[in-house]
């Protein structure tokens, strides 16, 4: 596929623009929650509905601006694809995304973490219900709309699917603004967005969006112990049996690839 003559909103720049103020509105919403630390509430569900509200505000300003700024384009519809897909596709795009997730987990345990990314993470993986619902039920949603509806389908009007897939895979994983996110959110980004092109719905990436962030609120609510000590090696203790389930989830990334892709061909 030759990229277009015609530019669609939004571009590669526009994309970055629109994490840039993403960025600025978490950064504006943080002042309630300067406010809330200085009246001494930040000790119950103050805070925590503050940082909920904080999440879900500056996600659906972005995202309405976006819808704004397709319509007043006028050259597609933003309406987000929601085809349902069937169980045996949800199903194995879930069981590649665990494999994913094994898979890239020895390349973010190379990062050291510094102690106060540590604290950090803790704080935003606490079991309680506002971490829950911004986690898992907020953000499959929320920025599935935004990187996967908005931004992968306009850079695929703009640029070829692979370039458009990578692209907003590396965005969504910039846009979590540290590494060690950064790294699982672009890997995962190329799966949920292989899936959105190849499904043509933003269904399959909120259910893989929903398990990732279920699975790793899970983890860290669940099972105690240091953050840095929360990785697949170390939970196993064996490495003869982690380097057997390393090889397991390749070949079903491989498997689950060529299955899709069939499928893939024959609904089309």
């Amino acid at each position: 596929m030759e990229e277009t003559t015609q530019t669609y909103y939004p571009t590669l720049k526009q994309s970055f623009g629109l994490i840039g103020l993403l960025l600025l509105f978490s950064l504006a919403g943080a002042i309630p929650m300067i406010i809330i630390k200085g009246m001494h509430l930040n000790n119950g569900v103050y805070e925590q509905v503050a940082q909920l509200a904080m999440y879900v505000i500056s996600f659906a300003l972005v995202i309405e601006l976006a819808w704004k700024n397709i319509r007043k384009q006028g050259l597609w519809d933003p309406t987000p694809k929601r085809q349902m897909v069937g169980m045996e596709i949800i199903a194995v795009l879930v069981i590649m995304t665990i494999a994913t997730i094994i898979i890239v987990d020895p390349i973010i345990e190379l990062i050291p973490m510094p102690e106060y990314f540590k604290l950090l993470f803790e704080e935003l993986m606490k079991p309680d219900l506002t971490s829950f619902l911004t986690l898992v039920v907020a953000a499959p949603i929320l920025e599935e709309l935004l990187f996967r509806g908005i931004i992968l389908e306009g850079l695929l009007k703009n640029y070829s699917p692979p370039k458009a897939i990578i692209w907003s895979a590396l965005i969504f994983g910039i846009a979590h603004f540290n590494p060690w996110q950064a790294i699982g959110a672009t890997a995962t980004g190329v799966l949920i967005g292989w899936a959105y092109v190849r499904t043509n719905s933003l269904i399959p990436g909120i259910i893989i969006h929903f398990f990732n962030n279920l699975f790793a609120f899970a983890l860290m609510a669940f099972i105690s112990g240091d953050v840095e000590d929360m990785t697949l090696p170390n939970l196993i203790g064996n490495n003869a049996v982690y380097l057997a389930i390393l090889a397991i989830a390749l070949a079903t990334l491989v498997v689950g690839y060529r299955f899709i892709e069939r499928w893939s061909e024959i609904k089309s």
